[in-house]
């Protein structure tokens, strides 16, 4: 059952959009070894935009318990019995003092750590407020984005090596294939250099013709009145990161053909937790590195459905889906705007997605913490997608109210 992400102050509204599971704890051993498995911390961290390590801590913290996390089970592990009504009121301090901005008092944060300082920046609002530093919890965060840096440097220095080894493999292959093609290599490389420099003579004919103030306001409005360039840049540099992460998952695939689906989904979970991405964004990582342009009728949601099913085990990841399906569709082949029902259609046939939650999905008339970042999907795409929609919409809407009709006939009989 699902309920308002709220923190000390209650949220009553039943229209709230929001929406979290109850925190759900199971009791194991006795003695001095009984423990309390946080049965449902992943479908928690997706739905806080937080990961499981993190909240799992804050328990620990707050209950003065030993916690322990295993990425590679998703298992995780308060010490001592602890019932569920005790854990959802720990939970709701933590959505006060790490997930609700203190503006406008919406999940939408994320955090922005420098010189040692964490910051919520707030997608919805804009504003940008500091948490408590004195809170424990504040050291395990700073340690997690200090070691999520060193991986990130760490596989890229692996990625670089082995991008080399297979640039310098597909070199040697092409040589050795046919040497009598060094004299189009050449015009190539001339034709791009030309471009280059054209392309860079437009930009700096532009740049000396347009005013200063123009083009300082003309980085200014992004998504929201009051964004600043500031927050421009941050939103380029995680659309950046997810192309990077994009990138390195293709590089990963090349090298690793014969991976199991468990594999590809603890490389994915790898390769967004060094980049800083959101754990919702392993499908958009996958999406974007395998899927073409051609991937409606080639079939590839049926050929992949295994690991996209591996991928969104929850309700709240299949709402991640659709998002995921959004930007695909949207932003990175805009051409497939027009077919973005049939891909709805497929994955309601392949059971990837469930039928509430593309009710959820359309109901849904503003951006939510389900969409990709704001970088990579903007609002009027969004209602294009939704008008692309209706009809499917439509039609599971009739689909729903005769199942429900042939039912009370049954129950008439």
């Amino acid at each position: 059952m699902s309920i308002n992400i709220a923190g000390l102050t209650p949220v009553d509204d039943p229209s709230y959009r929001y929406k979290m599971p109850r925190v759900m704890g199971k009791v194991e051993g006795r003695g001095n070894g009984i423990k309390t498995v946080l049965i449902n911390v992943i479908d928690l961290g997706l739905a806080l935009n937080r990961e499981a390590p993190e909240i799992t801590k804050f328990f620990g913290c707050e209950l003065g318990s030993q916690t322990s996390y295993s990425a590679d089970t998703e298992r995780a592990i308060v010490n001592g019995a602890h019932i569920d009504n005790d854990l959802q009121k720990h939970l709701s301090k933590y959505i006060e003092n790490f997930v609700l901005c203190k503006n406008c008092r919406l999940p939408e944060t994320h955090y922005k750590i420098k010189d040692g300082l964490i910051s919520q920046k707030c997608l919805a609002c804009g504003s940008k407020d500091t948490v408590d530093m004195t809170h424990r919890l504040t050291a395990f965060i700073l340690a997690q984005h200090k070691r999520a840096k060193q991986e990130k440097r760490d596989a890229e220095k692996i990625a670089e090596k082995a991008d080399k080894k297979v640039k310098k493999s597909k070199d040697k292959d092409k040589d050795d294939s046919n040497h009598g093609d060094a004299g189009d290599e050449e015009t190539e490389r001339k034709k791009e250099k030309k471009d280059k420099k054209e392309k860079r003579e437009k930009k700096d004919k532009k740049d000396k013709d347009t005013p200063s103030k123009e083009r300082k306001e003309e980085g200014t409005v992004f998504g929201f009145d009051g964004a600043t360039e500031e927050h421009e840049e941050e939103e380029e540099s995680d659309s950046k990161a997810a192309e990077e992460a994009m990138e390195r998952y293709k590089l990963w695939i090349e090298l690793n053909q014969t991976s199991s689906t468990q594999d590809i989904v603890n490389e994915l979970r790898v390769i967004q937790t060094t980049s800083s991405l959101r754990p919702a964004d392993r499908i958009i990582i996958f999406l974007g590195a395998v899927f073409t342009e051609e991937f409606v009728t080639a079939g590839e949601i049926k050929k992949q459905r295994t690991i996209l099913a591996a991928l969104a085990t929850s309700a709240i990841q299949h709402r991640h889906m659709i998002a995921a399906m959004e930007w695909l569709c949207g932003s990175k082949y805009p051409s497939l705007i027009k077919f973005f029902p049939v891909v709805l259609k497929q994955l309601l046939d392949e059971e990837l997605v469930e039928e509430e939650a593309f009710f959820q999905w359309h109901g849904d008339l503003c951006r939510n913490e389900f969409s990709a970042e704001q970088s990579m999907m903007c609002m009027d795409t969004l209602e294009h997608l939704k008008e692309s929609a209706a009809p499917f919409i439509k039609w599971l809407e009739e689909a729903e109210e005769e199942g429900e009709s042939d039912d009370d006939e049954d129950e008439e009989d």
